[in-house]
């Protein structure tokens, strides 16, 4: 019987230690993908705009993102790219961070035939702080 609660104690105690990290932490780094939804009205009217595109560009990449139609043909969704550290023990998952994402900045343009173009710049902390909601952005109809 001591010699079962030994055991349980010892066990406990490894979980303990590999949890606090005593036992040692290792970084992975893992690919990974989150989305912005987008949707655009007319600046004066108003009313939802269908059938625009998005340009995404960044430093270095004509194509920073790939674009999704929403379940709306209002709606379209910008999916990024980024690169995550997950600290790990043996056990446990401590934290994770994406890599770079303060200094990247992407430029949306928002592109409709009968509408002047609107470029947008956001951080990618920016864009991880909208994957949850729908962002409206207002375009100005064409004078020509």
């Amino acid at each position: 019987m001591k010699a079962v609660i030994a055991i349980i104690v010892l066990l406990l105690a490894v979980v303990a230690a590999d949890y606090q990290g005593w036992l040692g932490l290792h970084t992975e780094t893992e690919q990974d993908y989150f989305g912005v939804h987008f949707k655009t009205e007319d600046e004066q009217t108003g009313e939802a705009i269908t059938d625009f595109f998005i340009n995404c560009t960044r430093r270095g990449s004509r194509n920073a993102c790939s674009i999704e139609q929403g379940m709306k043909k209002t709606i379209r969704e910008a999916k990024f790219g980024v690169i995550k550290q997950i600290e790990k023990t043996w056990l446990f998952t401590k934290g994770e961070s994406i890599v770079g994402e303060d200094e990247v900045e992407v430029h949306l343009m928002f592109i409709h035939p009968d509408y002047d173009r609107r470029t947008n710049t956001y951080s990618m902390k920016q864009l991880l702080s909208m994957q949850k909601e729908t962002v409206t952005v207002k375009l100005k109809r064409s004078s020509q």
